[in-house]
């Protein structure tokens, strides 16, 4: 019996080592969630930078002379500035410049967060075209 109380008093006495104490509790629950939150916010603004690399790439590849215009607009929006135009020949010639932020706000919109973290004074490209097609392009 004596040994049964001995067992008893040495786990009471070992359970009750430090007691709970509510402010660190949550302190401590504070700092994970903390953590968590900047963890998370890291690994979106990685895989938005990483979201907006792999869209570069794809036009890189895709605008080409081959490409329509009426393609073009769907791969980049139709904002761009004029940087030259002729229609005295009968067909029209233009040259475009194209923003990147204009493109990443035609493709995810300009509340995203791709639109937030993207260059904003980058110019991307350059395309000369007719009213029909690309004639050339010049990435910047």
């Amino acid at each position: 019996m004596f040994k049964y109380i001995l067992v008893f008093l040495f786990f009471l006495a070992s359970s009750c080592k430090e007691k709970w104490d509510p402010d660190k509790q949550f302190f401590r629950q504070n700092e994970e969630i903390r953590t968590k939150k900047e963890l998370f916010e890291y690994n979106l603004e990685q895989n938005t930078f990483n979201r907006l690399r792999e869209y570069e790439v794809t036009l890189l590849y895709r605008i080409n002379t081959e490409t329509p215009l009426y393609k073009l607009d769907d791969l980049i929006g139709n904002t761009y500035s004029i940087l030259a135009l002729n229609d005295e020949t009968g067909t029209r010639w233009e040259r475009r410049l194209y923003l990147w932020q204009d493109i990443i706000e035609n493709k995810w919109g300009k509340t995203s967060l791709e639109y937030k973290l993207c260059q904003k004074a980058k110019e991307f490209v350059i395309i000369t075209c007719n009213d029909q097609s690309i004639v050339e392009v010049e990435f910047l």
